[in-house]
């Protein structure tokens, strides 16, 4: 027969795994529970406890025991209801961090999919992962791609400026912008490139806004303003209608006289970029309306001012001679300096023939044209 105490060390090894299994509600401790029954009740039914001694039966009883403890720490089973309760509230906080990072999720992946502006992501393992947006601009077969293959798609001669913005500046500040040709297919497009680098633990991503560049219809969001932009008789319509009104105004005609070097050294392509960037630069700074700005020919171009206000700070500008006068800008590979010439006729005089009006502007722009002209303007009051 079984000593006593084997039967005790039985029933406490059932006992251990029956409140393990209560507390921690988790576990397969039973089957240990249920093969020992079952070697017990063999041991009995063939008499085969009389073929072992009373040690083997204990060995075999312990290394149950302790395989059941290795499988349930035994301190878990003196766990207090204060460290019950904050486990569950820790589980709960995890739970609601992981809802919280998927609403997040969700939510980042529907404004891509609003967005129709294209978004670029550069991660740091050397690939480039493109939004569908400005993959079918791009006319690319899949959404990533790797730096490299990016890059060789880059206008031969954008590809250091590409480099110098995304690679130097963004270790000095984590925001840059460049705009280069990417070749889609067969042909170039434009494009536009405004980026930020973000950071999360050791690592790092730049994540970037890109706009094409349409040259002949331009966007809203570049220069839209040559192909759309009212022409000399719409020009003479609103002198005509400004003298009517009697009230002082100023005509001012401008000239990008450095143009046509551009468009012969890069193409008309940039030219045509650099003088509607200009364009947009002079009608936020100093005009309300959009339609008050007119193309007079191919680099002349004429606004009517009737604020007072606009008009003063169009005059301290060309006094001061600064940005105004000498428009830096960079597209791809061309770097240059839009030179712009100014003539300006303040109206006072109301029932003058507008043919007059307009010639007296052209002569002060043709004045400030010549070489012997100091300024790079001339105002007819």
């Amino acid at each position: 027969m079984i000593n006593i105490s084997l039967w005790i060390l039985f029933v406490a090894w059932a006992a251990i795994v029956i409140i393990k299994r209560i507390v921690v509600k988790k576990g397969n401790g039973e089957l240990f529970l249920v093969a020992a029954l079952a070697i017990f009740y063999g041991m009995h039914k063939f008499a085969l406890v009389a073929l072992l001694n009373e040690a083997a039966f204990e060995i075999i009883a312990i290394v149950g025991l302790c395989a059941t403890l290795l499988i349930f720490p035994a301190q878990s089973l003196f766990t207090t209801k204060k460290e019950v309760v904050r486990t569950h509230t820790l589980k709960q906080e995890l739970k609601n961090m992981k809802l919280a990072y998927e609403s997040l999720r969700q939510r980042f992946i529907a404004l891509i999919d609003l967005s129709k502006e294209g978004l670029l992501f550069y991660s740091d393992d050397g690939h480039v992962f493109v939004t569908d947006a400005i993959k079918d601009i791009l006319k690319l077969d899949s959404n990533e791609i790797s730096n490299a293959t990016f890059l060789a798609h880059i206008h031969s001669d954008d590809q250091s400026t590409y480099q110098d913005a995304f690679e130097k500046k963004i270790r000095k500040q984590t925001e840059y912008s460049v705009r280069y040709r990417f070749k889609a297919q067969v042909q170039y497009v434009w494009l536009s490139e405004r980026g930020k680098r973000v950071f999360y633990e050791n690592r790092s991503m730049v994540i970037a806004k890109v706009v094409p560049i349409e040259i002949k219809q331009y966007p809203e969001t570049e220069t839209e303003l040559l192909n759309t932009m009212p022409k000399e008789h719409v020009f003479l319509d609103a002198v005509q209608t400004m003298s009517r009104l009697r009230k002082t105004y100023h005509i001012v005609f401008f000239e990008l006289a450095n143009i046509p070097a551009i468009n012969e050294q890069y193409g008309r392509d940039i030219g045509d970029l650099m003088m509607g960037e200009f364009l947009n630069k002079i009608r936020y700074q100093f005009l309300k309306e959009k339609n008050v700005m007119y193309r007079l020919s191919g680099i002349r171009f004429a606004l009517i001012i009737k604020e007072q206000r606009k008009y003063d700070m169009l005059e301290r500008a060309l006094k001061s001679g600064g940005e105004l006068l000498q428009f830096d800008m960079r597209f791809g590979h061309a770097h240059e300096q839009v030179y712009p010439y100014f003539g300006i006729h303040e109206v006072v005089a109301f029932d003058e023939p507008v043919d007059a009006l307009i010639e007296r502007t052209h002569k002060a722009l043709d004045i400030a044209l010549k070489d012997t002209t100091q300024e790079n303007y001339f105002i007819i009051e």
